[in-house]
């Protein structure tokens, strides 16, 4: 029986199988190094299962690009300061109640508290803020006049005032407090009243505990449209 030959179309079709193969094998094991770049890769074609462990550190990723949405919960307790929840990082600093102080939380252990009093006249007092024995009461007087004092839950405790008015006048004064003994803020200072004033408040207990206070006083304020207002915040 005579043999049989392979056909032209066979011999071919072979010839570029075996091309087609060695050229794969020689991609795959002959690329110079650093040939392939981010050029070459098809965009969302690398899975984060083909990416070696530890190959993506802190130098890799953009700085503030990680907000707390992206961490798992339990990786708060590593952050610095108190990160209470995802989301809820915004709120610090606000005081939407006149006549009331809202504590927005702690960063590292100290506390910052706002203050937002804003009345007409004849508001008797109130406790604007209470801080590591530090009481500040403010009222507004039949003529619409700010009235502060201030009182210490303990004794020997340690007052620092100062404040700066609008024609950048500046008073000071620096005292100690028996327990419960209240101060009037104008009187301490030499001052007929407050109308427009800044005040910075420095005040610690017998334990060391401060308390820092800064006020802005306007008579004023908001086109005339409260008699008294004092707003700041403390820091304690």
């Amino acid at each position: 029986m005579p043999r049989r030959l392979p056909s032209p179309a066979l011999v071919v079709a072979s010839l570029a199988l075996a091309v087609a193969l060695g050229g794969t094998t020689y991609a795959a094991t002959a690329l110079p190094k650093n040939s392939v770049g981010a050029k070459q890769l098809k965009s969302g074609s690398v899975g984060t299962v083909k990416l070696a462990k530890g190959s993506v550190t802190s130098r890799q990723i953009k700085d503030h690009t990680i907000v707390a949405a992206d961490l798992a919960k339990n990786a708060y307790p590593a952050l610095p300061g108190k990160v209470a929840s995802a989301g809820h990082a915004d709120t610090a600093g606000r005081a939407d109640t006149a006549g009331h102080a809202d504590t927005a939380g702690s960063v590292s252990g100290a506390t910052f508290t706002t203050i937002d009093y804003r009345v007409g006249p004849s508001t008797p007092a109130a406790g604007v803020l209470s801080a590591n024995g530090l009481t500040i009461s403010a009222s507004c007087d039949a003529a619409g006049t700010l009235l502060l004092s201030l009182a210490s839950a303990t004794g020997d405790a340690e007052y620092a005032l100062l404040a700066t008015d609008d024609t950048g006048n500046v008073r000071g004064d620096s005292f100690n407090a028996w327990s419960g003994e209240e101060f009037d803020v104008a009187a301490r200072l030499g001052l007929p009243d407050l109308t427009r004033e800044s005040l910075r408040l420095t005040y610690q207990n017998p334990s060391g505990k401060p308390v820092l206070v800064e006020i802005t006083i306007d008579g004023d304020a908001f086109n005339g449209a409260t008699s008294c207002y004092a707003g700041g915040y403390a820091i304690s």
